[in-house]
């Protein structure tokens, strides 16, 4: 578990939508963290912080995205081409 200091805000933040993202890539392990949070303040508030995910199961998170974004496409009837 990290040593970060995380700010807390109301419990609502939970389902808040994050103004930004964060990703880090540990190239010797294999694996990518991500951050979600919004920011109040000018300060940082962290709602889910350092989520480590493999190698696996990133493949599987990419092509899981890929065919959700595709299936959004079709939905709103956009087309890149």
């Amino acid at each position: 578990m990290s040593n970060k200091k995380k700010i807390k805000y109301e419990k609502a933040v939970a389902d808040s939508i994050p103004e930004f993202y964060r990703l880090g890539v540990d190239t010797k392990q294999k694996t990518v963290s991500l951050e979600f949070g919004f920011l109040k303040n000018d300060e940082i508030a962290i709602i889910d912080s350092s989520k480590v995910v493999e190698m696996p199961m990133l493949v599987e998170l990419i092509n899981g995205l890929e065919q959700a974004l595709a299936r959004l496409n079709e939905i709103s009837g956009d087309d890149d081409e």
